[in-house]
């Protein structure tokens, strides 16, 4: 009987396993209190979440507003990185690659700029865009021991500190190859750019035309091809823009056909992310309490069905995570509930945990690259990849880029390319169709202790019935 205790001491996983993936989300606590990462451990059989721990970011958050942005927190390779915009700083989070429930703040940096908004990381680069009166992209490079801030880029926008609604920023992303750095701008034109690296820096970038009024989350193909949410055009319902890029044999961007795609009878997209298990991408519709699936043909897009998300608040974010040949869509609306994809047009809600916070992201155990800004090519990309001897250099020419051996400053107040258009969320008309999330939502950050406390909590039984059987 001892020796089986000695077992039970040497090996926990005899008692508790690892689970296979987790999922976290980012609170947005006021300006003045610090934000938190909430951790769930995932259920690779139903996909259900269990509360297992908070840890501190050691910066502050939003408040009531949210973040209006896609990837304000991000997983890369075995690190969790998450944007504290109170602060004006990125924390940074080692991933434990036996247990993902088990994270560690290795540290929190300066965001160099105001209301850092979204984060991209590609290679040993990590970037992140600022949305407030100092505005910009601020690049690092990534070790163990955290960040070292290599290059910054102005965008010149006329914002304020904190940014109107839905002007401004909504995200910033690698292309899939790392050939450019993308970014889409709210309520301003023009509302995407591209920017080719460079010598391994992000340089001089092209715009896009004006087109609708809120430009918000976008996701990319595996050719390649940008597909950009818009929370209005035109003022009129949600819609979804592809967009072709290029950086040879100069920087463009380019909407393909010059219009929108209208997704019939929702309003407010803003997030959407795509599944290697469908093929398929989901916009979450804020307006509508909907997630729609939409399918890519070449130029061509087409609904394949809505899904009615019974939250406490709209969806306003989206998380994947890819068990074997399973993939597990997360929709932050209140909560975040669980969808399990299995092929086209056949996803069914599983159930929720209720969560106060809007960005969520996933890790799945021995991922090399979990990422959701970047997926495998299999078909080659408009833009070309960077030389694999090229990092980042705050000295490569032409560049706006300045140099971080001196103090950062921002930018001078310069003249916005175009005038803040972006309106309220329109009221939601009809009722959409789709599955209704079954029951009550189970499970609450109170509820469920960590691993950790479990299994020491059981030892110390463990030996107290073995002393009483051995005294009787």
């Amino acid at each position: 009987m001892l020796l089986f205790v000695f077992i039970l001491l040497l090996v926990p996983g005899v008692i508790l396993t690892p689970p296979p993936f987790a999922v976290y989300s980012l609170t947005q606590n006021s300006t003045t209190f610090q934000n938190y990462i909430y951790i769930y451990a995932g259920n690779s059989s139903t996909g259900l979440l269990t509360y297992v721990n908070k840890i501190a970011t050691n910066g502050n958050g939003t408040g009531t507003n949210g973040l209006q942005s896609q990837n304000g927190l991000l997983v890369f390779e075995n690190y969790l990185f998450g944007v504290n915009s109170g602060s004006n700083s990125v924390s940074v989070f080692n991933i434990s690659t036996t247990d993902p429930t088990v994270l560690t703040l290795v540290s929190t940096v300066d965001s160099g700029g105001d209301w850092p908004l979204s984060l991209t990381a590609y290679g040993n680069t990590l970037c992140v865009v600022n949305g407030g009166a100092k505005n910009g992209i601020r690049c690092y490079s990534i070790s163990s021991k955290g960040l070292t801030w290599t290059a910054d880029l102005n965008l010149n926008l006329s914002l304020t500190t904190p940014p109107k609604s839905h002007t401004g920023p909504a995200q910033i992303s690698f292309s899939n190859n790392g050939g450019a750095l993308v970014v889409s701008v709210k309520g301003l034109n023009p509302p995407f750019w591209l920017f080719p690296i460079t010598s391994g820096v992000p340089s001089t970038g092209a715009s896009t035309s004006a087109h609708g009024s809120v430009s918000f989350g976008f996701t990319f193909d595996t050719d390649g091809t940008i597909l950009l949410t818009d929370a209005s055009p035109y003022g009129n319902g949600s819609g979804v823009i592809l967009i072709h890029p290029s950086i040879a044999p100069s920087a463009s961007v380019s909407f393909v056909n010059n219009n929108y795609y209208l997704i019939p009878g929702q309003q407010a997209a803003c997030w959407i992310i795509r599944s290697n298990q469908t093929k398929n991408f989901y916009v979450a519709n804020a307006g509508t309490n909907t997630v729609s699936e939409i399918s890519r043909n070449g130029n061509s897009l087409a609904l394949v069905r809505n899904y009615f998300i019974n939250g406490t608040g709209g969806p306003t974010n989206l998380a994947i995570a890819t068990v074997g040949e399973q993939d597990w869509l997360y929709v932050s609306a209140g909560g975040i509930i669980t969808l399990k994809l299995i092929s086209a047009g056949t996803a069914t809600i599983e159930g929720s945990i209720p969560v106060t916070s809007l960005s969520i992201a996933a890790y799945v155990l021995g991922s090399t690259s979990p990422s959701p800004i970047s997926s495998p090519s299999t078909s080659p990309s408009p833009l070309a990849s960077p030389s694999p001897s090229a990092s980042p250099s705050p000295s490569a020419s032409p560049s706006p880029l300045a140099s971080p051996t001196s103090t950062p400053t921002g930018p001078t107040a310069p003249t916005a390319p175009g005038t803040p258009t972006g309106p309220t969320v329109p009221t939601a008309p009809g009722t959409p169709t789709g599955p209704t999330a079954p029951g009550t939502p189970t499970g609450s950050p109170s509820a469920s202790p960590s691993k950790s406390v479990s299994f020491f909590l059981l030892v110390p039984i463990i030996l107290v019935l073995i002393w009483k059987n051995e005294v009787l």
